[in-house]
This record gives structure tokens, sequence and C-alpha cells, in this order.
């Protein structure tokens, strides 16, 4: 039987794409409601003559969960398009068997996978007018493939004979869909319809263990980076997918240095994206219109330009500590300790810390900071608590060795834990 999602899938691409806007929009609302994803959204789009994927990006980013449109009016809108499989809406409870089969998943049909498609097609060259157009030329070739003339592979209303077949690879190494791109003026881009682009990759260059690696929107963008710098760049088909892809990226090689290089207005996706992965970001200078991307760069400045500017990655900012660590000096500089309630709330100064006493039990108690061991080198502190507000320790022991009762150790003198330290500008 169908999942849930299967079954959304089978009721989206019994809609044609090519609706008015606001109904393809509403579509789209419902099949996130569904349950389904970017990607199934933008490869049903694709189908429709005016294709956008900037757009249809966009437009999923904007719909808002639970917002008016739920999964039932994806599965009335298939219905009125003639779908029917068992049910009309997805099951909310147990219900009856349905009384006719269940369809199998959709299957492409013969000769329309992407490596079926692959293999008659012709290698691609240096002659390809969008590769001419990028500038591309003496780039790695060996993967791409151009659809021959006289092939009958239509994809939105457009024939793709001429056009360039980039293949998207699985992380397992199988072809699981391909992106076609048109001669300059030709058409528009597209991705094979049926076959999900998620966490697909195409590679620019070789992928050394420990070395570089840049992750990209686009094919363009990756011949730029192979070209100014020769370490190999990675196409994600989409900023959508950057994620998933530094992801795997980083799980294969723990070592490597993972550069995201993100196209004019996507910076902040970027750096979050950095930030998961422990990579670095490369942003485009300032001044660039939105989406512009870096082979407009090495277009524009040259490929010395693009190699200064990948060469100075950096590391996405680090957020600021919630705790500092207080030297010796730092606490001399305290202001006097001022009571709001003498012996309970400190209005300004160190008030105390947490020590271990020599028990039996090896308990913790507060001490003052008359009794402060001399022989720590700092204390735990920056909680600022507001006036009447109550701090909130964390105690963290430092070793886990047990002294003996009546022994002093090294440990005894030297663990400290949490520090309340008052700052009346704030």
């Amino acid at each position: 039987m169908l999942t849930e999602t299967a079954r959304a899938s089978d009721a989206l691409y019994a809609i044609p794409p090519d609706l008015p806007r606001d109904e393809w929009v509403r579509a789209g609302m419902a099949a996130q409601s569904a349950g389904l994803d970017f990607d199934a959204f933008n490869d049903w789009s694709a189908q429709a003559g005016n294709y956008d994927e900037r757009d249809a990006r966009d437009t999923w980013r904007s719909f808002k969960p639970g917002k008016g449109v739920g999964a039932g009016t994806l599965y009335r809108v298939a219905a009125e398009h003639g779908w029917r499989m068992g049910e009309s809406k997805p099951q909310q409870i147990a219900t009856k068997a349905p009384t006719r089969p269940v369809e199998p998943p959709r299957k492409p049909a013969k000769g329309s996978s992407a490596s079926e498609i692959f293999n008659r097609c012709e290698p691609a060259t240096n002659a390809h007018p969008y590769i001419t157009q990028k500038r591309a030329a003496g780039v790695p070739l060996d993967g791409l493939r151009v659809v021959p003339a006289g092939d009958g592979l239509t994809i939105a209303g457009q024939n793709m004979a001429g056009f360039l077949m980039v293949p998207a690879y699985a992380p397992d190494g199988d072809m699981q869909s391909a992106q076609f791109i048109p001669p300059p003026g030709a058409g528009k881009k597209v991705n094979l319809p049926g076959a999900s682009m998620a966490g697909a990759t195409f590679t620019v260059g070789e992928l050394v263990p420990g070395g570089v690696a840049y992750i990209v929107e686009g094919i363009g963008q990756a011949w730029a980076c192979w070209q100014a710098t020769g370490a190999a760049a990675v196409v994600c088909f989409g900023a959508g997918n950057m994620g998933k892809v530094a992801k795997a990226l980083r799980a294969q090689g723990p070592s490597a240095r993972l550069v995201v290089v993100p196209d004019v207005g996507k910076e902040a996706e970027a750096m979050k994206i950095a930030t998961d992965v422990a990579g670095m970001v490369a942003a485009m200078p300032d001044g660039w219109e939105k989406n512009s991307d870096v082979n407009d760069l090495a277009q524009r400045d040259g490929m010395d330009v693009l190699e200064a500017l990948l060469s100075s990655a950096s590391e996405p900012p680090k957020p600021e500590p919630r705790y500092k660590l207080l030297t010796g000096k730092d606490l001399a500089a305290l202001p006097p300790l001022q009571w709001r309630v003498r012996g309970v709330l400190p209005a300004v100064g160190l008030a105390g810390s947490m020590a271990p006493v020599h028990r039996a039990n090896h308990s913790w108690r507060w001490i003052w900071p008359p009794r402060l061991p001399k022989a720590a080198a700092g204390l735990i502190a920056g909680w600022r608590p507001r006036p009447w507000c109550m701090p909130r320790l964390k105690v963290k022991q430092a070793s886990s060795y047990a002294p003996k009762p009546g022994k002093r150790t090294k440990a005894d003198r030297c663990l400290l834990a949490c520090t309340w330290c008052c700052n009346p500008s704030n």
C-alpha cells in the first residue's frame, strides 16, 4: 500500500502544472500540507512551459504551514483532474480497505530514466554554446552529455535536443536525476521530472581526502571555482540542496575543508550551513545584484580576483559565550560587594562561589570572598542577574577525584564551580 507521501505525490502529478499562478500557488501550499518537500513541488512545476526554478523556490519559501490550505485541497483538485486512487483523502483514522487495488508507484517510462537518457546522448565539447557563454573552455567535460538532434525527449513543453545534460548522482553513486541546460536564448533550464534532486550532486574536478571542496548551486559556478583554484567544486542543483550535500560531504570527509560559495542574497543560509558542518563561507563582494555568482565575478574581474576571494573564505562568526572565564586581574577589578538583601541577593560585585568541603559525603557549599582558595586561577561567571531575579546556577565538577576526608589535595584547592557575579550596568 502506498505511503501517504507517495499518495500525495501521485495526486500532485495528476494536476497539470500549467495552471494560472494563483491556482499553482494553492496547489503548492496543499502539497506542502500533505507532507511533500520542495523537490517534489519543483519537479512537478518543471513540467510547465513557464517554469522558473528561482520563482518556484521563492514561492515555496513563502508558504506558511497551517495557514488556510490543507492537504484535502490537493486531493480535491487532483480528483477534479481525473485522479482516482482508492480513497480521495489521506487516511486520518482506520477505514475500510479500498474496494479496488492500490496502484503501484509510478516508474519512469522506458527510455526516460536519467541513465537511459545519458547513454543515448553525445559527449559534450567546448563548442557547446552554454560552455562558451560561461567561458569554461578547458574544464573537465567527461561526465557531461548533449541531447542529440532529433531526440524526442520533451520536458515542460521544450524539446531537449541540443540541451547540455548534467547528471545528478546520489551519495551511493547511482544516477538519480539530471538537469538540462539550453543554449543561451533557446529555452529554460529544467530538471528531469519525477526524479528527485534531493541530496544529488555533480562534481567538477576530483575530491581529495582532506582537500578543499567548494559547494555551489550550479555548474557555471563550479566551473569558475575549478578554473580559479584547481580544487573540486560540487554542484548542488539549487541553494535548497546545499545543506544536505554539505552534511554528506562532511560525513564522507571529516578533515575536508568545505567552503560554501553562495549566490548574492543567500549568504545567511550559507552561514548556517557552514556552521552546521564546521565549514567556511566565500561570499561575493558588496555591490553585486541579487543572484549574481562567482562565474559573473570571474568573467568581469578575472580568475585572479576569484582565486583571492575563494582563498579568503572565513568561518561563520561564533555566538557570544554565555559564560566568561574571569582571571585574577578581572576579579581584582570587580566593584566592592553591595547587597540588595544582605547575605541573600547581591546588587554589585562578587557574592560567592561553590567549592568542595572536607566532609564524609564530599558535599558542596557556598563560600564567601574572604574564604576563596588562593590557588584558583579563575572563576566561571558572566551571568548578570536583573533586579530581584535569583541566579540560575550550573554546577560543574572539574574533577572526578574524590579526596579522603580531612586530607587537603590540589583538587581541593583548585576546584571551583559556578560563581555569582552582578554588574550594575545591565
